[in-house]
């Protein structure tokens, strides 16, 4: 049977315990605040702390863009880690197919855009060159 100095003792503890998380989760709370605060509203574009968009309320559509390009990163990392561990979790085996494609992948995209760029160049230039073409019209 334990000492009654120890029954005492012992609520002490778990209120300390129970003081630090809780302290710890405010500090958590507060950061993730400060954080969210200074996105929206505080973020200089002049300066020593500027930065390249400023603030979300200054330009909300380059925060939309970065959120919506931040989310769609996020679920290719989900859909290849996914492959990783349902590979790894029935065969056992480590297969690195999956970020061979999603290598692929990128490759194939970033091809794409340069051969949209060079095509809409060429258009461009075309365009230009037709219009240099064409005599203009007099009106009299």
């Amino acid at each position: 049977m334990p000492a009654p100095a120890d029954l005492t003792r012992r609520p002490a503890l778990v209120r300390r315990q129970e003081l630090v998380r809780r302290a710890l989760w405010l500090v958590l709370g507060l950061a993730i605040a400060f954080v969210f605060v200074w996105v929206l509203f505080a973020a200089p574009t002049t300066g020593k702390l500027a930065t390249s968009f400023g603030s979300a309320v200054h330009d909300p559509k380059d925060f939309f863009v970065t959120v919506l390009n931040s989310v769609t990163l996020a679920g290719l990392y989900f859909v290849v880690a996914s492959g990783f561990t349902l590979i790894f979790g029935l065969m056992r085996v480590v297969n690195m197919a999956h970020g061979a494609f999603f290598l692929l992948g990128g490759y194939i995209a970033l091809k794409l855009q340069r051969l949209e760029r060079e095509v809409d160049a060429l258009a461009s230039a075309a365009s230009r060159e037709h219009e240099d073409e064409r005599e203009p019209v007099q009106v009299g």
